[in-house]
C-alpha cells in the first residue's frame, strides 16, 4: 500500500490503507490496567461493536481512519491501536458470525494512520 510519510516537530505519522483481513491479525490494543498503571484503552465495549457488526452486513463504508502507533514503521509493522477498536474487534466479530459476509469485504482498504 502506498504510504505518506509528515513530520510534525520531531515526530513521524504515516498514511496509508490496510485492508479489512490485515487489520485483524496484525494490531493489538494495550487496555488500560489500573493495577500496573500500563496500556492506555478503555475494554472493549461488545454491545458497540454488535451494532457495527450489524452495520457491516450490509456495508463496509468506513471513512475514518484507524490510528495506530508503533516503533517503527513498515508494511508488515506490528501496530497498536489507539483509535478504532471497536471498529477492528467488530471485523474479527463479522469473520466468526458471518464468514462469507466477511469473506465479500475482507480485502476493502480502510484509512490508517500511524503515529511513530
Amino acid at each position: 500500500m502506498a504510504a505518506i510519510n509528515i513530520h510534525q516537530e520531531e515526530r513521524q505519522l504515516v498514511i496509508t490503507s490496510k485492508t479489512i483481513d490485515w487489520l485483524t491479525k496484525n494490531t493489538t490494543v494495550s487496555v488500560f490496567d489500573p493495577v500496573a498503571f500500563t496500556g492506555y484503552q478503555r475494554q472493549i465495549d461488545e454491545k458497540h461493536c454488535l451494532k457495527i457488526v450489524s452495520y457491516l452486513k450490509t456495508s463496509s463504508f468506513l471513512p475514518s481512519a484507524i490510528i495506530c502507533a508503533c516503533e517503527e514503521y513498515t508494511d508488515q509493522a506490528q501496530l497498536r491501536i489507539v483509535d478504532g477498536q471497536h471498529r477492528v474487534h467488530a471485523f474479527s466479530l463479522l469473520a466468526n458470525q458471518d464468514p462469507s459476509r466477511y469473506a465479500v469485504i475482507k480485502n476493502e482498504e480502510i484509512p490508517v494512520v500511524v503515529m511513530i
